[in-house]
């Protein structure tokens, strides 16, 4: 099964980023590789849930470490969540991993997994588990500039992060939410 999964994802993400996984992580390349896999087309301006900005911004790897607040306009069930952020493993190969912890609003830990991208990539899409349940869901986390005719640079950028549960699921009303550095 593990074989055939490796075989069917390297049709969709390609050889040369199966190879780079399985030299940088052996037991996480199934789990990474799925989620690509699963989480379907993205990456470099493809953002599957748009928002009202327009297009992404290269992903702010060098910033993007810190804690935040998770905001929306409507009230939504990660309203006032807390997310912990932080890049997990940086090599000489082109693939980002980043470290998520998500609180609720009490401050007990809710859930946490790890997110991926090449470094190019604009949209890091992730894989979160609930602490309670078990439930798998997924993130995409991505930049975005505030005003359409503003540069993808430092105080112009916006924080977007989006829930939805795993396996073709339809997300809830609010999946997109902001993220408010603390």
């Amino acid at each position: 099964m593990k074989r055939i999964l490796i075989i069917l994802i390297t049709a969709f993400v390609g050889v040369s980023v199966v190879n780079q996984l399985k030299a940088q992580a052996k037991n996480k390349v199934i789990a990474v590789t799925a989620h690509k896999y699963l989480a379907g087309p993205g990456g470099d301006g493809d953002d599957l849930f748009p928002w009202p900005w327009g297009s992404e911004c290269p992903f702010p790897w060098q910033e993007i470490r810190g804690q935040y607040v998770v905001r929306s306009q409507k009230p939504g069930p990660y309203s006032g969540h807390y997310l912990t952020i932080s890049v997990s493993q940086k090599d000489s190969s082109d693939i980002e991993f980043l470290d998520i912890k998500e609180f609720d609003r009490n401050g007990a830990l809710y859930a946490s997994g790890q997110g991926f991208a090449q470094v190019n990539d604009r949209i890091v899409k992730g894989l979160l588990t609930n602490e309670d349940s078990g439930r798998t869901f997924t993130v995409m986390v991505r930049t975005y500039v505030k005003d359409k005719h503003s540069a993808c640079t430092g105080k112009n950028l916006v924080t977007a992060i989006t829930f939805c549960p795993l396996r073709g699921k339809k997300c809830q009303s609010q999946p997109n939410y902001l993220l408010e550095r603390m």
